[in-house]
């Protein structure tokens, strides 16, 4: 969220607001201009992991940092600066609790509230409920920070119109999708990236994190077809893996005797990825097996700005397809491995790509469109 916070501050230092941000010691930094107030982190992950384990409910009340967290943070706050000369609170989650510190604050002080979300709260399926007693809380606290906050920031339109439906027109009215952006000096070197020159082994990249139900079997099924009508894969495809990759994965890779297919680089940090991003020919971006995708892809974000081809893996309902069918790149829902191998066939066979892709997308995505965005929120809270 740094990066926004930067973005933020530019937005309002247009309109002449002193941009002022609180978050939690040790797990929020924010560098620049602004001033930051860290506050103790008080909910005793200890506690909560034996608690988790009787009553593993009680702990999701929405997260654990509601439980002592949030009362800590209303009180370094408001020791830290005068609440009367506050124009605007503004709250974010990841943690949901935050919205409730926003809500309280803005109780308190009678101030206007903004409560963004970069995540989904109760529509989040990593956030598992056992009972449905307090799945249902859960599904109230958000209502009430939903009925309460004067401006709501979602990043996509698949789950403003979940909101939209599921509270009504008087919510629906208070909501702007604002997309997460670019830092500034790499939306500004997105002129100078170009197009690769293909050699004769194609690079398909997957940087990024693979766990859980977003794995690599479907890429794997795939290319099993296209070993099976006979493709030297080894000579003619490498499969990059840059990031998190789980043990099963890596066994299903070598049960396929795709040993010499797959290179498992490993998590990198974000400063040693520019090498990978500008070596492949395609990027590759999977998400989990779901109803409806709700989250905002940030990974597109920066396959988008290096201008090469996206090959998505994805519920057909659901923000990536979205991006990748309005960019021009290629979808496929989880389990078509038929489809994909087709695509991979193309790519490999005809070295060519199977479709013309937008690659000024990324534009769509500008600091200044997200600049504009926030400052006309800000206009009309004043």
């Amino acid at each position: 969220m740094n990066k926004h916070c930067k973005i933020f501050l530019s937005a309002t230092k247009d309109l002449g607001i002193e941009q002022i941000v609180a978050g939690i010691q040790g797990v929020d930094t924010f560098e620049g201009e602004h001033r930051f107030i860290p506050y103790a982190d008080k909910s005793n992950k200890y506690v909560a992991a034996a608690v988790r384990r009787v009553f593993p409910d009680i702990v999701n009340q929405p997260d654990v940092y509601n439980w002592g967290t949030r009362k800590t943070a209303v009180k370094t706050i408001e020791s830290a600066i005068d609440m009367n000369e506050v124009d605007v609170i503004h709250s974010v989650s990841f943690p949901c609790s935050s919205h409730l510190v926003g809500y309280d604050l803005a109780k308190k002080y009678g101030k206007p509230w903004v409560a963004q979300f970069y995540d989904p709260w109760s529509d989040n399926p990593y956030r598992k409920f056992k009972t449905a007693k307090y799945r249902q809380k859960d599904l109230e606290m958000e209502r009430f920070v939903a009925e309460h906050t004067n401006a709501i920031i979602h990043t996509n339109n698949v789950i403003k119109d979940v909101w939209g439906k599921r509270y009504g027109s008087e919510v629906e009215k208070k909501m702007t999708v604002m997309p997460m952006s670019y830092e500034d000096d790499l939306y500004k070197r997105a002129m100078d990236i170009r197009p690769k020159q293909r050699q004769r082994k194609f690079i398909l990249s997957y940087i990024g994190k693979l766990f859980f139900d977003r794995n690599l079997k479907d890429v794997v099924e795939a290319l099993k077809i296209v070993r099976s009508k006979g493709i030297n894969l080894e000579d003619e495809l490498r499969v990059r893996i840059i990031g998190e990759i789980h043990q099963e994965d890596i066994n299903r890779i070598k049960d396929a005797g795709f040993d010499s297919v797959f290179e498992i680089v490993g998590y990198l940090p974000q400063g040693q990825l520019e090498k990978y991003y500008l070596e492949s020919d395609a990027f590759l971006v999977i998400d989990s097996p779901q109803a409806q995708n709700v989250f905002f892809p940030s990974k597109l974000l920066d396959y988008f700005i290096y201008k090469r081809l996206i090959i998505g893996i994805t519920p057909s309902k659901g923000v990536t397809h979205d991006l990748l069918t309005d960019s021009g790149n290629i979808v496929f829902e989880n389990g078509d491995t038929e489809g994909l191998s087709n695509c991979f066939n193309a790519l490999i066979k005809e070295k060519s790509s199977p479709c013309s892709f937008d690659s000024h997308f990324y534009e769509r995505f500008s600091p200044n469109a997200l600049k504009e965005s926030y400052k006309q929120i800000l206009k009309q809270l004043k």
